[in-house]
């Protein structure tokens, strides 16, 4: 599904306000729930407060057949089996040999600690399941906006807008602009009738895209040429007892650096890019070199 321009539209209209009380905001998890006011005035441990804040209210007000939000809430998607830390061991296997397998796995723990957390704090958490809430921490996950409102920084969903689907380079921007009290999308080009209307998540790996939108870029370029994907390797130094220039080496990296992990791209500009061909080029070089 997604978002089509009815007419066509021309560079730097409005095409939408979603007024504040709309929006679903942190700060409402954090103060209109009995739950999150107990919550987040005790001493938690949280990967992500603010998404947690958002699935708090998101989880008890559902439970009201005739709440405010119900309509939003019954147009949520109800499968999330594209995201990978739904896969099975089969479809898992799909990604041997990638680091993404080790991302899966640490998010996967930081969700579950997270609802362990807040079930030790609030007991009566526990009435909602985990996979409830794995189900609706993928849902804040992959669709919430970090905005400003009247100067203070939220985490919000907003209905409607989260329906957009990526794009790169963006042909909408969005913000929360204070005069209006409203969540505002622009056009930055001229739309078509019938044209898709497309947000853009951001320059991403298409590892992140996976693993946080459940969804890859075929062809993950940006408009300049640049590839956005990144990979994960581990670098280290020859140990000392086979490399009698291991503590000069050293002493240019750093005295704790025989070991580094890089997430490289294929852009020399990339600053982890960089570091990692200049860890190579210390690894290797001789000793007038050092």
């Amino acid at each position: 599904r997604g978002v089509h321009a009815k007419r066509r539209v021309g560079p730097y209209v409005c095409l939408v306000e979603i007024p504040l009380k709309c929006l679903i905001t942190d700060h409402m998890g954090r103060t209109e729930t009995e739950l999150g006011r107990k919550l987040f005035s005790s001493n938690y441990s949280l990967s992500t407060p603010n998404l947690i804040a958002v699935i708090v209210y998101i989880l008890t007000t559902r439970e009201d057949p005739n709440h405010f939000f119900q309509p939003y809430y019954k147009i949520l998607p109800k499968d999330y089996t594209n995201f990978p830390i739904f896969w099975d061991k089969e479809q898992l296997e799909w990604l041997r040999g990638s680091p993404l397998i080790e991302d899966i796995v640490e998010r996967k723990r930081n969700m579950r600690a997270d609802y362990d957390e807040v079930c030790r704090i609030c007991p009566e958490f526990s009435r909602f399941s985990f996979d409830e809430f794995l189900e609706v921490r993928t849902a804040v996950g992959s669709r919430n906006f970090g905005i400003v409102v009247h100067g203070n920084k939220r985490t919000a969903m907003v209905p409607y807008a989260d329906m957009l689907n990526h794009y790169r380079p963006r042909e909408t921007s969005w913000t929360f602009e204070d005069n209006k009290d409203a969540f505002t999308i622009t056009s930055l080009s001229a739309l078509q009738a019938g044209q898709q209307v497309m947000d853009s998540y951001g320059k991403k790996c298409n590892a992140k895209f996976l693993l946080h939108y459940g969804f890859a870029v075929e062809c993950n370029r940006e408009e300049d040429g640049k590839c956005q994907n990144e990979i994960y390797v581990r670098l280290a130094l020859a140990p000392a007892a086979q490399d009698s220039l291991h503590e000069s080496r050293l002493t240019v990296l750093g005295p704790t650096r025989t070991s580094r992990g890089f997430r490289l791209s294929m852009n020399i500009e990339d600053k982890a890019t960089s570091e990692a061909l200049s860890f190579c080029r210390i690894a290797v070089a001789n000793e007038e070199e050092l």
